[in-house]
């Protein structure tokens, strides 16, 4: 994976686990993380530039509503 996309997926794993649902990660931070892969690889596979996926991340929280329906 790209460097820039692995620094925005370390990037925004601390950003989301020391913001408002951080609490939601208790226990089960590896999720987050693996979540954040998940997003990157599944943009990348489909074209996205890597600029779009670190934009992509930079705005995405894997526990928000709804988004599970992405892993579907």
């Amino acid at each position: 994976m790209d460097k820039a996309v692995e620094s925005a997926i370390e990037r925004n794993y601390d950003r989301i686990l020391h913001g408002e649902r951080g609490e939601q990660y208790d226990g089960c931070e590896d999720d987050l993380r693996e979540g954040l892969r998940l997003l990157a690889e599944h943009g990348l596979k489909y074209g996205d530039s890597v600029e779009k996926v670190v934009s992509d991340l930079n705005t995405t929280d894997p526990a928000a509503p709804g988004m599970a329906l992405l892993y579907y």
